[in-house]
């Protein structure tokens, strides 16, 4: 690492030159070929965060392949864009999920999460709503459940303010 550089290598005092093939071929300054990188996707998740009666965390674990597969997660609408305020399909997205779901409000800026081949902006939104069919969760069961590591900095962010829906 501080003998290779990629433009300045310092070869004559490397422990590696005999076996190095670049260096063997005269091809130090065009080895190793940089492979360009994938496309990186940019999605928009917007994670419903129920505040019910019963004061209990609802999640819903992922079951489609890709990321966090199998990992719990809250009830989730991925969206074609970013969002401010809730809009009229948004609403209509929600109810799809919960039909009782009412008052959409956007917990705290959005959230980049960057991964190597995607970028997901994540939004938290607090509705209020009656009692779910989803798994629900106390604040101590959820020591137990596999989370993506967004859903884990919310819910410690959140149990930090003492406040289960912030």
């Amino acid at each position: 690492a501080l003998q290779c550089t990629p433009k300045n290598p310092n070869c004559l005092e490397c422990p590696l030159a005999a076996a190095c093939s670049a260096f063997q071929s005269g091809r130090v300054n065009q080895l190793p070929v940089k492979l360009k990188k994938g496309k990186i996707t940019k999605r928009y998740f917007n994670y419903l965060v129920f505040e019910t009666p019963s004061q209990k965390w609802y999640l819903q674990q992922r079951t489609q392949p890709g990321i966090w597969h199998k990992l719990f997660e809250f009830p989730l609408i991925e969206w074609e864009g970013s969002m401010e305020q809730a809009s009229a399909s948004f609403l209509e997205a929600i109810r799809r999920i919960e039909p009782t779901a009412q008052s959409p409000q956007k917990i705290y800026p959005p959230i980049v999460h960057k991964l190597s081949h995607q970028h997901i902006e994540i939004n938290f939104w607090r509705l209020r709503a009656n009692d779910l069919s989803f798994s629900s969760f106390t604040n101590d069961e959820l020591a137990s459940v596999a989370v993506p590591v967004p859903i884990a900095q919310f819910l410690e962010k959140s149990n930090e303010l003492k406040n289960p829906y912030i």
